[in-house]
């Protein structure tokens, strides 16, 4: 809803203090990343199905704002 507050479900959210952020590990290959050429990358990219490409206008009607603060 535009204008309006998103309700999140918090069954998804994990919270983790800065020190234990800093612990974690990801997932990422950044060796093997870092072999890649940029074609190689965006070849990748386009044939990951969690991450389709944009529509070429999707940012036609992107309206910048600012968030509010829920807690003032």
């Amino acid at each position: 809803m535009l204008g309006g507050l998103t309700t999140v479900n918090e069954e998804h959210i994990t919270r983790v203090t800065r020190e234990q952020w800093a612990k974690l590990k990801g997932k990422t290959d950044w060796k093997k990343v870092k072999g890649m050429s940029e074609a190689e990358i965006a070849k990748n990219a386009l044939e990951d199905p969690d991450n389709p490409p944009l529509p070429a206008d999707f940012f036609d009607e992107v309206v910048e704002c600012t968030p509010v603060s829920l807690n003032p």
